[in-house]
């Protein structure tokens, strides 16, 4: 199955999100900021990126465009995923290179 990182700072969602992609054979790591998310995509492979937008140390807008100027965005789908549901958010994200975008309540 895939390796899958989830960056996502509140942790009750980020642990539902890890044990549901879990069991279903995913492996996945899991970055509470936005800093040690980059970090980690900088590290190690990954297949799947669910990146959070508003997030401590670096919010995923930052991370997603950092991403682009390294030229991962081709490499790694991204999706993002966020209580943000602005037209003006969705957009930015797909123009950054977000394969797709969920908005969560």
């Amino acid at each position: 199955m895939a390796k899958i990182l989830l960056v996502e700072d509140e942790i009750n969602i980020a642990s539902f999100i890890e044990r549901g992609l879990q069991e279903f054979g995913h492996e996945v790591r899991v970055a509470n900021d936005g800093q040690a998310g980059w970090e980690l995509v900088r590290q190690e492979d990954f297949q799947l990126l669910i990146l959070d937008i508003i997030m401590p140390k670096m919010n995923g807008f930052d991370v997603l465009s950092r991403m682009a100027r390294a030229g991962w965005i081709e490499d790694i789908p991204v999706i993002m995923i966020s209580g943000e549901d602005s037209d003006e958010a969705v957009l930015r994200a797909y123009e950054l290179g977000a394969s797709d975008y969920v908005s969560r309540p």
